[in-house]
């Protein structure tokens, strides 16, 4: 995505607006996502073809990547304010041999994710926490439960450009921008 005139100004000014900081997070949360997608492909590739091996490490070359992104997108969000919290409710089925009866059992458990949650200009954004964390801030935030909660990477040509993106977070960590709300 071309960087505008107005995103253009603003550095130059020394702004970023909660739009352009939002942008900058989202490009790295999609780059992780796609960085995650990408590395359970290799590991689902290499899983299933037993004469191939990781020769070249794809899958720790996108596992380094995601968490580089992820790591970028914690770090700008330190200069947010979580809205709420989210509780994500999932089930997990395992599968156990049962010798009495010569076959497989299969049980399904519930487990309980904790998010907080951002909304940065037209963008939101999940953070995970523990459960000792959410136990901590729920009389201070408003709780929602979630039931559907699938995330997506999206292609690099729709995102800010990295390069963009690290000079906001890297602005904003040294003091030279200053975030506004327009």
């Amino acid at each position: 995505m071309r960087v505008t005139n107005e995103t253009k100004m603003n550095l130059k000014n020394g702004l970023v607006t909660m739009e352009m900081f939002g942008e900058a997070i989202y490009s790295y949360n999609k780059r992780a996502k796609n960085m995650r997608d990408k590395e359970s492909e290799w590991r689902s590739f290499y899983r299933h073809n037993r004469y191939c091996h990781d020769e070249y490490d794809n899958v720790g070359k996108y596992k380094a990547k995601k968490e580089e992104y992820y790591t970028k997108k914690d770090d700008c969000l330190k200069f947010a304010q979580p809205t709420a919290l989210h509780i994500v409710e999932r089930e997990r089925t395992c599968r156990e041999w049962n010798d009495f009866m010569d076959e497989w059992d299969y049980d399904t458990y519930t487990f309980y994710e904790y998010y907080l949650f951002y909304a940065i200009g037209e963008f939101s954004f999940h953070s995970p926490i523990t459960k000792e964390d959410y136990e901590k801030m729920k009389e201070t935030l408003p709780t929602e439960e979630l039931f559907d909660f699938e995330t997506y990477g999206k292609d690099i040509d729709e995102l800010m450009s990295v390069q963009t993106a690290d000079k906001i977070l890297k602005g904003l960590k040294n003091g030279e921008y200053k975030l506004i709300a327009v």
